[in-house]
């Protein structure tokens, strides 16, 4: 979810078109009132905010027919906040692909400068990794790169220093694509993995 100021934005993923939950919030009490709901725009598991509080970015998961074949996709979405109401109007939306393999994106992230949105690739090595996304002024997205190195190995999560020059992603390493089996136990094997960015 994305708490700001006055309102919070829940995904929802049981609705068939997808939708985000919209609540307000009681300055004093810290209450929550259904504010109701954005509808059509895929399932949005994960949500954050921009720096400033105007925007809302997403990721969220559905298919497509690709000659005539059902497939899965994920995509990155920017929406604007209304201040006064707290309602969304979609901006715009980035699909996520590697080459021509669709991605499995995850946890969303804004850079501390306020500029790259970075979302998680949670799929297995070597096709994890993570993508990076401008943010423009008016809250736009386009796709800059994307990277599976430091064998990133279904990644569920990134955060950066205060300075902004160090991210840190963690790997759920359940699964060994080496034999193709999942290892024993859960957490078994997770890692942590740094990367430099370059700013």
């Amino acid at each position: 979810p994305a708490i700001l100021r006055h309102f919070l934005y829940v995904g929802d993923t049981t609705s068939s078109a997808g939708a985000i939950n919209r609540y307000s919030i009681n300055d004093v009490s810290g209450a929550l009132t259904n504010l109701g709901q954005t509808t059509g725009v895929f399932n949005n598991y994960f949500i954050t905010s921009s720096l400033d509080g105007k925007y809302i970015f997403t990721t969220g998961a559905g298919s497509e027919l690709v000659n005539g074949v059902s497939e899965a996709y994920s995509r990155a979405s920017s929406f604007l906040i209304d201040a006064n109401t707290g309602n969304l109007t979609l901006i715009n939306t980035i699909k996520l692909t590697t080459g021509t393999v669709n991605a499995n994106a995850t946890q969303v992230t804004v850079h501390p400068s306020g500029k790259f949105l970075y979302v998680t690739d949670g799929r297995y090595q070597p096709l994890g990794g993570i993508f990076v996304l401008s943010i423009s002024p008016t809250g736009v997205l386009s796709s800059v790169t994307s990277t599976t190195a430091g064998g990133l190995n279904y990644p569920h999560g990134i955060s950066f220093s205060a300075n902004g020059k160090v991210a840190v992603a963690t790997n759920f390493a359940g699964y060994d694509p080496n034999t193709g089996t999942d290892r024993a136990g859960f957490g078994v094997g997770d890692t942590v993995s740094a990367f430099a960015v370059n700013q």
